[in-house]
């Protein structure tokens, strides 16, 4: 992600999805997400469009907490 509208585009459509109930990003490439329940980076990565130019990659939680996952958007 590069500006500020790459951040809304990302957003919006995390945002839409019925497990997601957070999602903070971060340029220029770090999300935060926080889920209602466990979503795969698979469907993420569906919900942003799997013909999209971003990438979602899972990176390691250090604080262990189940519900949010940190997310790598390229």
């Amino acid at each position: 992600m590069t500006c500020s509208g790459c951040i809304a585009f990302i957003k919006n459509k995390l945002s839409a999805h019925p497990d997601i109930m957070n999602a903070e990003l971060v340029l220029p490439y770090t999300a935060s997400i926080t889920l209602h329940k466990h979503v795969s980076v698979d469907e993420l990565q569906k919900t942003i469009g799997t013909d999209s130019k971003y990438r979602i990659i899972e990176m390691p939680n250090l604080e262990n907490m189940q519900s949010i996952k940190s997310m790598s958007i390229k």
